[in-house]
């Protein structure tokens, strides 16, 4: 069933022990999520509790400035909906225990949330399981600051340092195992400073593909992952990341253009 007003309408409206205004449509079917439905709700509630339905995408989600909390336990996601949770701008809370993110690639769509995120939990989906999950976490949400309900730790930060490659190799230079949908979406540095990065990167003809030859820009992909791959601090691997969705975007357009004069 797509959630409609009805639902809404007849859903209990609660204040949690957190002091947190939520709406409650926990268990009513819902396989789908319509964005104009929760348009409704956004600006008035501080938590939606999406628990026990049948999702298999978390979202749509409406823009909203007030809602922080998206509960979505004992569903059965496999996708996060980036372009949703970029539009909750003061989203600090993920849960969605109970469902089926299974790759490292699937917890991409997190970094569109960056600036705000500071508690995740994906225990009991597969994903959960990979050795680097609370270090990939890391990587996409510096902010966290509770991972599967368990504080970050110094120790965590120590992991991180020694899985960081395998992180890497596994969020920022895959192109597969990231759901169609996202398009390959890289991380994004969703600040000033990255977009400065990005201006930086690389001089305005190799951005556009104009002063490098497509074995040039394969060539200077492969430099780049060899220096994501020996990065020590998140400073580093945001500024390598920057270069690379730069030639990435570079070596697609020689691509496409090779392909129309075909």
């Amino acid at each position: 069933m797509r959630l409609h007003e009805r639902v809404i309408e007849t859903s209990p409206q609660v204040t949690n022990p957190l002091g947190e205004r939520e709406m409650d449509l926990r268990g009513k079917g819902l396989t789908s999520l319509d964005e104009a439905t929760l348009n409704l709700i956004a600006e008035h509630f501080d938590c939606v509790n999406l628990a026990d339905n049948k999702l298999t995408v978390l979202g749509p989600l409406p823009k909203s400035s007030r809602l922080s909390t998206v509960i979505a336990h004992r569903n059965a996601i496999k996708r996060l909906d980036g372009a949703s949770l970029e539009r909750l701008s003061s989203l600090h809370t993920l849960v969605a225990d109970g469902n089926q993110i299974a790759l490292i690639a699937d917890l991409i769509p997190l970094s569109r949330c960056r600036a705000t995120l500071e508690r995740v939990s994906f225990a009991r989906n597969p994903v959960a399981s990979i050795d680097i999950y609370r270090s990939a976490l890391q990587v996409l949400c510096p902010r966290l600051k509770l991972i599967n309900y368990q504080r970050v730790t110094a120790k965590d930060k120590e992991k991180l340092k020694q899985d960081l490659p395998a992180v890497m190799q596994a969020i920022g230079s895959a192109t597969g195992g990231v759901d169609s949908a996202e398009g390959g979406q890289r991380i994004r540095k969703r600040t000033q400073q990255g977009k400065s990065m990005r201006r930086d990167a690389a001089p305005t003809g190799a951005i556009h593909g104009r002063q490098l030859s497509q074995d040039d820009i394969n060539a200077q992909l492969d430099a780049i992952r060899l220096k994501l791959e020996q990065a020590e601090t998140e400073e580093e691997v945001l500024e390598l990341q920057a270069q690379m969705d730069l030639f990435e975007e570079a070596a697609t357009r020689f691509d496409k253009k090779r392909r129309i004069e075909q």
